[in-house]
């Protein structure tokens, strides 16, 4: 995988994280974290995208180019 291929992953990973306010973390229900998942700005896949979904989400990553 190319640095640039690398990097942009690492971009997509982050986009689905985002940090709660100071108000946010003092509320119980967030248990002292300071990120969580940023469900509003989520992404659906489909029912045959499974594989797809998890290379955005950074769980595998396609070898098939032999790199």
């Amino acid at each position: 995988m190319s640095k640039e291929a690398v990097q942009e992953q690492e971009e997509s990973i982050r986009k689905m994280v985002r940090e709660l306010s100071e108000e946010e973390q003092k509320d119980e229900k967030y248990k002292g974290h300071d990120k969580m998942l940023d469900v509003d700005n989520s992404k659906t896949f489909g029912q045959y995208e499974f594989l797809e979904c998890c290379q955005k989400m950074g769980i595998v990553k396609d070898i098939s180019n032999g790199s």
